[in-house]
């Protein structure tokens, strides 16, 4: 859960500064401790004249902070005394002085003599002693002097100084003024610094300054002669109302002096108690509340020894909660959620109690709970609150309150009849209006504000107003509060105050929708205030918030006011709302909106300036009819409550009919001036469209690859009955191009990549479309930079009816036992088909095999035969073209082998073997075909 931040909030009792001695029960008083005579010791020769301080006076209101070096040889004489007051010494600089706030100063002896040359971090302050906390007062002064909360015990080292503002504010001090601060030195062993306007303190820094000069007042204690120290003592067992004190015993010691004080108070050593013990339980002691307990060993009247010190502070007896907070997500309008928890030291209830920011807590209406949670409802929208919460431990014991602010949501607001809503923010605390919304979201302002004041600009208004203050570099906008009425229903008045006269800036009523400002109505501004006429918000969208837009004409930043608002219901003839466009063809559109009225007016415009009215009765909703395709249209309606009542009319709203699906047979040249009707742009990213360019369309590139744009065609029904095509002629000189087509109610599918550069010449373009018969399509051609001055070029664009077409020029050369056939490819098919016949066969046979170029050897037929063969096409799957006419071939005869030389020669032996030829030739034999045989 998020939680604001809790904001405490402590009330202590003031207490007394002086108790009666108990001599039966120890007690911790208020006293007098009695001083010894005061020594000085000064560290630098400089006067006050030419001597710096170790704060930067120019960054006064900033975080700063030095750390300075003072070693044991210079401090010889302060070893062992305890250090009561500080001085610095300022330029005597009249006037360039500042104050400085918020300052601690703490004290540290530390073992080294000198910072290291590269040293840049801090020296950790967590166990110095903080001797003075609080405002140095150096604006009239010309020494800066220190008294110490409380003596510091110097031992005899190297004394650290650690000096520090530990918060911003307390304004800027003159930065011609050299009063308090350093000059730069090669000086740097025995000071660390940093000086500037930071919004948060550093951990490393370091300058090189001057060490400042520094004036110690100390005190030196008796040396006791023989009394040992006792020590330092130690609180324990701390309680509300008691503590324990012990410490260690000094050597020889049997009697020791204490005394309680106060903190701060100073304690008179006539009334210590002696005792022999190490420890001692105080009792009697007031809760939340600090003390000074001093021990010291006591060995004879003139012989004490150094005295011992420590600090506490008792309990609270009923100890507050903590973490309170508001848990963000659940404040609402009219209610918070309140958490927190326990201390976990033994409360089982808690008391709280709430009141509008700025008043006090009322506890007599507190709620006691034994949660830690705590709904607080029925409370005002847009309402500061604050929440008190205190532990209750009895009717007379309740803790101390922890306090969280936060502020209800602020809701919707309801404006009816007998209640419109008026705001003149006299209600309102300065600073930002409860429920409006400051925007700045045209060009970059350098400076924009919207606030609740009663000045405007640098001048005084009668009583607090809504303040818009901005530069002439961007509009600013004051979102109006949200309301549960329709804006539509609604109409505004209010008046307006701007500072100069009428040329400082424009003042615009309008409204969002979403990040979308419309303007309502612009006004001169005036120097003097003026109330407007209640203006009508009938034609304001449904969901809209109301907003005034302002920018300033000078750089001054002049502001306008706006004040004295009030917005009412519309009167009865209501301007009807959510007017739409529907059903949109192209040659009509459904027009409708809502009304209770019964009767209406329709006008109609193509460039939303002369408006022409619809004749006829006008039904809601209406069908608009007979209007032309690809064309601009607005339109817009208003009620007729009576016969001299009638509405204003609605804002219009604009429609574009589509083109109408061209038929099959589709062609479109580019021959005219612009781009044929309903070719169109689509998707157009930088300065690059198509357009027309001598009878062709053309995509022009520049050197900004990122550009590109889509041409896309009319919508064409493929009516065709055999094999619809598409034809194109197109050119590329080196753009990036490519081809698409969607089918109605489909996505688009990439078919073709045009980058290729075709040269100086026009290439054709084939694709069958038989796929998309009986659907309406369109064609998508995207072109995109790739370099400058690239072109591509689209021509003789025709969505038409073509066969299949079969190869062409068939020839078949006949080889011995073959053919070689070769053809022309008919346009773009993917492969070829043969089939082939002997001219005396009734059938044919086909060719088994994947035929991917115009030509293919025939193997395997007969000798001296003669045969047919044709060609087919294939353009796809199941997309054949017919066969061709026969080219006719006879096969040679065969070329006789030797063995059947030898044996036409009768160099052979030629014998009958089972009624087949046999041929004997060296010791060999042969068939008739020469081939081998057993």
């Amino acid at each position: 859960m998020m939680y604001y931040i809790r904001n405490n909030i402590f009330n202590y009792t003031n207490m007394k500064k002086l108790y009666s001695i108990l001599l039966l029960a120890a007690l911790c008083l208020g006293g007098t401790m009695q001083a010894d005579d005061a020594k000085v010791l000064r560290i630098g020769t400089n006067d006050s004249q030419s001597s710096y301080a170790p704060v930067y006076v120019t960054w006064a209101d900033g975080y700063y902070c030095s750390q300075i070096l003072y070693t044991a040889a210079e401090l010889s004489d302060m070893k062992d005394a305890n250090i009561t007051k500080l001085a610095f010494f300022l330029r005597a600089t009249t006037g360039n002085g500042k104050d400085y706030e918020k300052v601690q100063i703490r004290l540290k002896e530390v073992d080294y003599a000198a910072f290291a040359e590269s040293q840049t971090s801090f020296v950790s302050i967590d166990d110095a002693t903080l001797v003075f906390e609080g405002t140095l007062k150096a604006s009239t002064e010309t020494t800066l002097e220190v008294t110490l909360t409380e003596p510091f015990e110097y031992g005899g080292g190297t004394l650290l100084v650690d000096v520090r503002k530990t918060e911003s504010g307390g304004g800027y001090a003159p930065t011609s003024g050299n009063k308090g601060r350093f000059q730069s030195t090669s000086s740097t062993d025995y000071t660390l610094m940093y000086n500037y306007n930071s919004s948060s303190f550093p951990t490393t820094s370091k300058t090189s300054v001057n060490r400042p000069d520094i004036q110690f007042t100390y005190e030196t204690a008796p040396v006791p002669a023989t009394c040992a120290t006792p020590g330092a003592p130690v609180a324990s067992e701390i309680s509300p109302n008691s503590a324990k004190l012990s410490w260690e015993a000094a050597e020889s010691v049997t009697t020791y002096q204490y005394a309680c004080v106060l903190k701060g108070a100073e304690v008179d050593w006539a009334t210590a108690i002696s005792t022999a013990e190490q420890s001692v339980t105080l009792t009697g002691l007031t809760k939340v509340t600090g003390y000074d307990f001093y021990v010291r060993s006591y060995c004879a009247e003139d012989d004490q020894s150094a005295v011992k010190k420590v600090s506490f502070t008792t309990e609270e007896s009923c100890f507050a909660p903590t973490l309170l907070g508001v848990v963000e997500e659940e404040i609402t309008s009219s209610s918070a959620k309140i958490v927190w928890y326990g201390s976990g030291k033994g409360e089982t209830q808690y008391q709280y109690t709430y009141a509008v920011y700025g008043n006090t807590a009322d506890w007599t209406n507190a709620v006691v709970t034994d949660q830690k949670e705590a709904i607080i409802s029925g409370l005002t929208p847009a309402t500061p609150y604050q929440v008190w919460v205190r532990s209750y431990c009895a009717e007379a014991d309740q803790s101390e309150a922890e306090t969280v602010l936060f502020t209800t949501a602020c809701g919707k607001l309801t404006v009816d009849a007998e209640n419109p809503w008026k705001e003149n923010f006299d209600n309102q605390t300065a600073g930002e209006p409860n429920c409006w919304e400051a925007v700045q979201a045209e060009a970059s302002s350098y400076y924009f504000k919207v606030t609740v004041s009663n000045t405007i600009g640098f001048s005084s208004l009668s009583s607090n107003a809504l303040v818009i203050d901005n530069d002439k570099t961007g509009y600013g906008y004051a979102k109006f509060p949200e309301f549960t009425n329709e804006l539509n229903t609604l109409q505004i008045s209010f008046s307006h105050t701007d500072e100069s006269n009428s040329s400082s800036g424009t003042i615009d009523l309008g409204y969002f929708v979403g990040e979308e400002f419309k303007l309502l109505k612009d006004y001169a501004p005036s120097s003097t205030k003026k109330v407007e006429d209640a203006l009508s918000l009938a034609e304001v969208p449904a969901g809209a918030r109301l907003a005034i837009r302002y920018k300033s004409n000078n750089t001054y930043n002049y502001a306008i006011s706006i004040d004295d608002i009030e917005i009412s219901l519309l009167p009865s003839c209501v301007v009807p709302t959510g007017l739409a466009v529907s059903e949109v063809t192209a040659a009509s559109a459904k027009i409708a909106w809502e009304s209770e009225a019964e009767k209406f007016a329709l006008q109609v415009s193509t460039d939303g300036i002369e408006f022409a009215d619809i004749n006829g009765v006008i039904t809601n909703p209406y069908m608009l009819n007979g209007l032309d395709e690809q064309t601009h249209y607005w339109v817009r309606v208003k009620a007729i409550c009576g016969e001299s009542l009638e509405s204003e009319w609605t804002e219009a709203v604009a429609f574009t009919t589509p083109c109408a699906a061209k038929a099959f047979g589709y062609a479109e040249n580019f021959d005219g001036e612009n781009l044929a009707a309903c070719w169109e742009n689509k998707d157009v990213h930088g300065m690059n469209e198509w357009g027309a360019y001598e009878n062709t369309a053309r995509y022009a590139t520049t050197s900004n690859i990122a550009n590109h744009a889509t041409l896309v065609s009319p919508w064409i029904t493929i009516e065709a009955e055999s094999n619809p095509v598409l034809f194109f002629d197109w050119q590329n000189t080196g753009a990036t191009a490519k081809l698409s087509i969607e089918a109605e109610g489909e996505a688009a599918a990439e078919l073709q990549d045009l980058s290729e550069p075709t040269g100086e010449s026009f290439a054709s373009f084939r694709l069958y479309l038989t796929e998309y018969k009986g659907k309406t399509v369109r064609f998508l051609f995207y072109g995109e930079s790739s370099a400058k001055s690239k072109y591509f070029y689209l021509d003789n664009f025709q969505v038409v009816e073509k066969p299949l077409l079969p190869p062409t020029d068939l020839k078949a050369e006949a080889v011995e036992g073959g053919a070689s056939v070769t053809w022309k490819a008919a346009w773009d098919e993917v492969s070829w088909a043969i089939q082939v016949k002997a001219t005396a066969a009734e059938d044919w046979t086909a060719v088994n095999a994947v035929i991917l170029e115009p030509a293919y050897t025939l193997t395997g037929l007969d000798d001296e035969t003669e045969y047919e063969v044709q060609v087919q096409a294939i353009y796809g799957e199941n997309q054949f073209s017919a066969w061709t006419e026969s080219a006719v071939f006879t096969t040679p005869a065969k070329t006789p082998t030797a063995v059947e030389n030898a044996a036409v020669k009768n160099t052979a032996t030629k014998r009958i073997v089972n009624g087949q030829l046999i041929i004997e030739l060296g010791g060999e034999q042969y068939n008739a075909q020469g081939v081998s045989v057993k």
